[in-house]
């Protein structure tokens, strides 16, 4: 792998000369590599990403929105006065030939953009970190209010949660892997909970709901923050910002961090439950810094999409179990059922603490304007 990495790194217009490879991350989708080059005894820092091309089947597209994105919110917050833009927002690199991403010749399609030193968390206590990885989401939410330019579907139907049960029922059907029997009981309350996963993309698709430029995948490690300060830096991982719902962000962020367990954990994946605590933080974050724009419509939907979100990643997890693991990577053999297991206790414990949230939104949410 050192050695493709190589290839990709001298096919970027970067500085240095290649000096050692890092695997760093955990995501589920693509490999993400900390790359060191040297200069005339001075180290340069770049993140590689080999971009999964079995499920980002056009990576053109998928860095035309990164680009187009990048600058807008770099424009943003230049107009906000803000100086360290290097931190807050990425860099992205292009190659020698003046293209976003580079094709290796074992077919590897890579990316590369600056390393912002900071942290990401998998799971947070602090109620301040919390805040700022909420505050982060809600200024990205605010800062694409008036992006105007078309961008792609990069995964077509990606939360649309009636696509997310016709997949289900496929998987079901077809049960490749010979798993269905052993999940049964866990497919049934899916389809009992049916309601949850169809309701709120009708009302998107009726216009009750406005449509916005999304982050589509805010999990609380997608936030860097200041290793000092714990001050919020970056949103990152845009591989998926697209059109769609703020609520879908929302119910993300409070599934990964507002969880009692970690969606990876197989010792407590009955214990996962919501941390009400917790999503008081991350809520205030959110709404101090999206409040300006979001709309009554969405405030009066949160707590749909605060269990939504849970319900839907559950849904893709076991269907990908029942598949054989085609698409999730795994490290152990139920890893995809671990984690659906995770998400659907956490979905049983959000519905069971249905009136504090509530309470809670009426708490933080500001008189919003009319959708």
């Amino acid at each position: 792998m050192q050695k493709t990495i190589k290839e990709a790194f001298e096919a970027f217009d970067i500085r240095g000369e290649f000096d050692c490879a890092k695997r760093c991350g955990n995501g589920n989708i693509n490999n993400t590599y900390h790359i060191t080059a040297r200069e005339e005894g001075v180290l340069h820092n770049y993140i590689f990403q080999r971009i999964n091309t079995s499920v980002f089947t056009e990576p053109d597209k998928l860095m035309h929105n990164l680009v187009r994105v990048v600058n807008h919110h770099r424009g943003a917050l230049a107009k906000c006065g803000v100086e360290d833009l290097h931190k807050r927002v990425l860099t992205v690199f292009t190659t020698r030939r003046g293209d976003y991403f580079y094709t290796d010749s074992s077919g590897n399609c890579w990316r590369c953009h600056l390393f912002i030193d900071g942290k990401t968390h998998e799971s947070l206590d602090d109620p301040e970190k919390l805040f700022n990885v909420a505050y982060a989401y809600g200024s990205f939410i605010s800062h694409m209010e008036d992006f105007e330019e078309d961008l792609h579907e990069t995964i077509p139907n990606f939360h649309d949660g009636r696509w997310r049960l016709r997949q289900l029922e496929q998987a079901s059907r077809e049960d490749r892997a010979g798993r269905l029997a052993s999940v049964q009981d866990w497919v049934d309350f899916i389809f009992e909970n049916s309601s949850d996963l169809i309701s709120l993309q009708e009302k998107i698709d009726s216009g009750i709901i406005p449509i916005r430029i999304t982050h589509n995948d805010a999990k609380i490690n997608n936030v860097i923050l200041d290793r000092d300060t714990g001050r919020p830096l970056c949103v990152i991982d845009l591989d998926t910002v697209m059109k769609g719902s703020v609520l879908f962000d929302f119910g993300d962020m409070i599934r990964s961090a507002a969880n009692t367990v970690s969606e990876e954990s197989p010792e407590l994946s009955c214990s996962a439950s919501l941390d009400i605590k917790r999503f008081e933080s991350l809520l205030e974050g959110f709404m101090q810094a999206g409040s300006d724009v979001l709309v009554s419509s969405e405030i009066e939907h949160i707590n749909q999409a605060t269990r939504l979100l849970s319900l839907m990643i559950g849904t893709r997890f076991l269907t990908d179990y029942l598949n054989g693991d085609v698409y999730f990577k795994i490290r152990w053999e139920d890893h995809n059922l671990t984690r659906a297991l995770n998400n659907l206790h956490l979905y049983k414990s959000i519905k069971n603490q249905s009136d504090q949230i509530d309470k809670l939104i009426r708490k933080y949410a500001p008189a919003c304007r009319l959708a």
